[in-house]
């Protein structure tokens, strides 16, 4: 895996802390334990102290061991949960492969139901799977990947022990980078040999990396492959579709990945759903058309529909007037340049439920608009602003029905 480089003035998202690290501690232990004992008033601190670091080291290592022998913490809610047969049947194919043969990119719509059946499965298979779900604040990435494996940040309270700690080990530790990683793969090898089977590492929502930090996804995809050649782990790299899918297939290491897409709910999916939240039969279908099965504008239907108690029609009304609000204030942040182009690509949209950028291109080129070059810069605009949805493959098609739906109607507000 390559190294991820401390250098401030590069202004990196991962900065190193001013603190020793956990290889370092662990070297400069003895001697340290040695003084402290010194200072806690002769032989009886001397061994307090001894034992409190023995206690330390093996309490952190049964930690992370408990971390890969139990299942993950599941978040989500669960109580309107509508199962996925098809989709959980896929997901547990992937993450209880008996062979280390590639690593993955689970993608889908935002709002499709990833991170909630992802974590759901992952919870039902158990042991040797670790779950990190990369936070909003990317700089909290390195804790939180720490933390999903099991390495405790000791906090220093009122108390001897709390006092002896900040003795031996100096202020709260916090690893770098590498030694996160490093410490990963350490327990990722004893777990393989442990149980003859590889572990599992899910990484959600990394397409958060890949608005904020693409070099780290760079490492994290190269790191996947190399454990796909020492046959050390699998990675599961779970994203909504847009750039994160598009900057992982530009990389050389694509070469060993497969990819799986989380669709929308199915028509029996959806009923199953609404008649969970006690939306009327006779409606059933009318939300189907309306939402084509997204699950988190069901969610914002049903709402309206039962804790509002709109009818069919203002319940309409109300959710496409969010998503429209939302879809214009994405549509604000493209550049007024390619806006003419982007208009255009929309049009496209609205008569060709799925379209390749070629046939695209082929059809705004043959009418003089724009380049090749300009066309694509302007989907890929598009695709950021969550206006278009990459399926791979350069095949596009609109975001989801509502936003079509609110389009076929407000086209004349795209200027």
């Amino acid at each position: 895996m390559a190294t991820y480089s401390s250098d401030k003035s590069n202004q990196q998202p991962f900065p190193h802390f001013p603190q020793p690290s956990w290889r370092f501690v662990k070297r400069a232990a003895a001697f340290k334990t040695i003084l402290t004992g010194i200072a806690l008033v002769g032989s009886g601190g001397y061994f307090t102290t001894l034992a409190y670091v023995k206690w330390v080291t093996s309490s952190d290592e049964n930690k992370i061991k408990e971390r890969f022998n139990n299942p993950i913490t599941i978040t989500e809610d669960l109580d309107d949960y509508v199962p996925r047969t098809d989709v959980e049947r896929s997901l547990k194919k992937i993450l209880t492969a008996d062979k280390v043969d590639n690593y993955w990119v689970v993608s889908g719509e935002h709002g499709s139901g990833k991170t909630t059946t992802v974590q759901k499965v992952c919870n039902e298979i158990g042991k040797g799977i670790i779950y990190v779900d990369v936070p909003e604040d990317i700089a909290k990435f390195r804790k939180a990947f720490a933390q999903a494996i099991g390495i405790y940040y000791h906090q220093q309270d009122d108390g001897i022990f709390s006092y002896i700690h900040k003795l031996v080990f100096g202020p709260q530790q916090v690893l770098s980078w590498d030694d996160v990683y490093d410490t990963f793969k350490k327990y990722a090898n004893w777990y393989r040999k442990e149980n003859n089977r590889a572990p599992v590492i899910v990484i959600d929502n990394i397409n958060r990396l890949a608005n904020k930090a693409p070099e780290i996804l760079d490492i994290l995809q190269e790191g996947a492959k190399d454990a796909v050649g020492s046959k050390l782990f699998t990675a599961v790299f779970v994203t909504s579709d847009g750039s994160a899918p598009s900057q992982m297939r530009a990389r050389h290491s694509i070469s060993r990945a497969d990819f799986y897409r989380i669709g929308d709910m199915k028509k029996q999916e959806v009923f199953e759903f609404l008649s969970k939240r006690g939306v009327s039969s006779d409606i059933h279908e009318k939300c189907y058309q309306l939402t084509g099965g997204r699950i988190n504008h069901l969610k914002k239907l049903t709402a309206n529909l039962v804790d509002k108690r709109l009818s069919f029609v203002d319940a309409q009304k109300a959710i496409l007037q969010t998503i429209g609000s939302t879809l214009m204030e994405n549509w604000s942040r493209i550049e007024e340049y390619y806006r003419p182009t982007c208009t255009k690509i929309i049009s496209f949209a609205l008569t060709h439920e799925l379209f390749k950028e070629s046939d695209l291109a082929k059809t705004l080129l043959s009418g003089w608009w724009g380049k090749k070059e300009h066309i694509s810069k302007s989907v890929q605009m598009l695709v950021q602003a969550n206006i278009l949805s990459n399926l791979g493959d350069m095949t596009y098609t609109l975001h989801s029905k509502l936003e079509k739906a609110y389009l076929v109607a407000n086209m004349n507000k795209l200027r």
